[in-house]
């Protein structure tokens, strides 16, 4: 439904920019051929064409002229979505195209009154009204003119846009599939109890999943693993990004600490922080693996290994996969 949007509003702003085109061409014409022949008329003749035709050819360019400007505010209304600086174009175009209108039409009314209250014309009143005339009709293409233009580069700054936007996300997409890192956030947005045991569970039925993949990924060559970095803390959360590249994630310092402990963990290992070990050591066994030296972090951090959820004491044997092969552990702890 995005990509349809996207379309339609391209469209409409193509066929915005089509008919500015049509319209300021078809006044460019009128001025460039139909000015010069008039000024060649003597009063009289000027004073019987312009009654005679000038209705006319008004009645044809109005349609046109009401069909530009519709087009104009339509795009406008519909330009959900785009830059700030093609919303602007997008104004000029329409203010251009509605006070060209209006100029064009009340010189046009001034004209028709001034000809209708006089019979007989002097040279001198069709020098006037001519003149003045050809200056609101000049207005008129010159807005058309700057309308048009500011559709076409509004139409290119769209495709743009786009396009631009098509690659971040098949950039992102890269990056998703291509990134050895994957980040969750629990207790947010939804709050939950027990974040820090929800994270050490979901840890450990990965890790034991990925133990069973690691089968069939050995017999097809791939040497493939897992290891987990959990922290808690406070953090700042929200829409990160910018116009065109809006994301939902977290920063801060429980970030970095997860970050870097995940990029600490062996193959099979999920270490924890000091804070997450202490709301979760009634239900895991741990051990400690010393204090790491971790980038961004001016001291020494402690942190801990999961062994097993304490639910799997009791059990026969538990398995735990290392870098030097899978270690089995009993229900006495013994390795």
């Amino acid at each position: 439904m995005r990509a349809l949007g996207s379309v339609m509003q391209q469209v409409l702003l193509g066929l915005s920019a089509i008919s500015t085109g049509l319209l300021t061409g078809a006044m460019l014409f009128i001025g460039l051929s139909v000015a010069p022949w008039l000024r060649s008329l003597s009063p009289a003749e000027f004073h019987t064409w312009i009654l005679s035709y000038g209705p006319t050819i008004l009645r044809a360019i109005l349609p046109m002229d009401a069909l530009s400007i519709v087009l104009a505010l339509a795009t406008l209304v519909f330009s959900r979505g785009h830059s700030v600086a093609c919303r602007r174009l997008l104004m000029v175009a329409a203010a251009c195209l509605v006070g060209g209108s209006v100029v064009h039409l009340g010189g046009n009314v001034r004209t028709s009154a001034a000809l209708v209250g006089s019979l007989v014309l002097s040279k001198r009143e069709e020098a006037a009204i001519l003149g003045r005339e050809i200056l609101w009709h000049w207005l008129r293409v010159l807005s058309g003119l700057i309308a048009f233009l500011a559709t076409l580069s509004a139409f290119r700054l769209r495709e743009k846009e786009l396009e631009e936007r098509v690659q971040r996300e098949r950039l992102d997409r890269l990056k998703r599939f291509f990134s050895p890192h994957v980040a969750d956030l629990i207790n947010d947005p939804v709050l939950v109890p027990n974040a820090s045991e929800r994270a050490v569970r979901m840890a450990v039925a990965m890790r034991a999943r990925i133990q069973d993949l690691r089968v069939g990924w050995r017999k097809r060559r791939f040497e493939l693993d897992f290891g987990v970095g959990i922290a808690q803390g406070y953090a700042t959360i929200g829409a990160i990004g910018f116009e065109g590249r809006w994301d939902y994630g977290a920063i801060g310092t429980v970030t970095n600490l997860a970050a870097r402990l995940c990029a600490e963990a062996m193959p099979g290992q999920i270490l924890v922080s000091t804070r997450v070990l202490a709301d979760t050591e009634d239900h895991v066994e741990a051990e400690p693996v010393g204090e790491l030296q971790l980038k961004g972090f001016s001291k020494p951090v402690r942190a801990f290994q999961v062994i097993r959820l304490r639910a799997d004491a009791g059990t026969e044997r538990s398995r735990l996969p290392t870098a030097y092969g899978e270690v089995t552990i009993g229900p006495d702890g013994s390795v």
